[in-house]
């Protein structure tokens, strides 16, 4: 059984983006998205507890960042192991001093992508794709010529950046 929501307005979220979502038991689906992330489920109840009923559009808090993935070019610049050993220390230095000043909120780098040249992602909360762009130049491994990027607005429910992700132990 399908309910569709149109104009009412959840009382927490601010600011408020309209969005046509469709709530059906626990589902919702956004621009034809099935979806059931944190955040997006857990909006079906407040709408029934807001008076929402079938043929309402729901408002939807959003929020952006700019993503950056680092990706290896086709042919990098070669480097003895020492340089590169400096490098990586360098690019590891550099994402540390965002994250402490909250230009990124996170960063790290893949393991399993189908992609091997696809080598990391960052969050940044600087603004613009432009401001992000000139940023992430200035990481020590792509002024090198190691990595390069790509550089993309994100955009998502507003507060699901808080969850913790799942203990990491590297296997050898």
């Amino acid at each position: 059984m399908e309910v569709r929501y149109q104009p009412c307005q959840l009382p927490d979220l601010s600011p408020l983006t309209r969005i046509t979502a469709y709530v059906d038991t626990g589902r919702i689906t956004l621009a034809g998205l099935e979806a059931a992330p944190a955040g997006l489920d857990a909006m079906a109840e407040p709408a029934r507890r807001a008076g929402c009923v079938p043929g309402q559009t729901l408002l939807m808090s959003l929020e952006s960042y700019e993503l950056v993935m680092l990706r290896r070019p086709s042919s990098p610049t070669e480097y003895d192991e020492s340089t590169l050993e400096r490098i990586q220390a360098e690019h590891l230095a550099f994402h540390a001093a965002l994250r402490a000043e909250g230009a990124v909120v996170t960063n790290g780098p893949l393991r399993g992508q189908p992609d091997e040249s696809l080598r990391g992602l960052t969050f940044y909360r600087v603004g613009s794709v432009d401001e992000a762009r000139r940023i992430a130049e200035q990481d020590p491994s792509v002024k090198a010529g190691r990595l390069v990027v790509d550089v993309m607005q994100w955009i998502c429910p507003s507060g699901t950046m808080t969850q913790p992700g799942h203990p990491f132990t590297p296997s050898e």
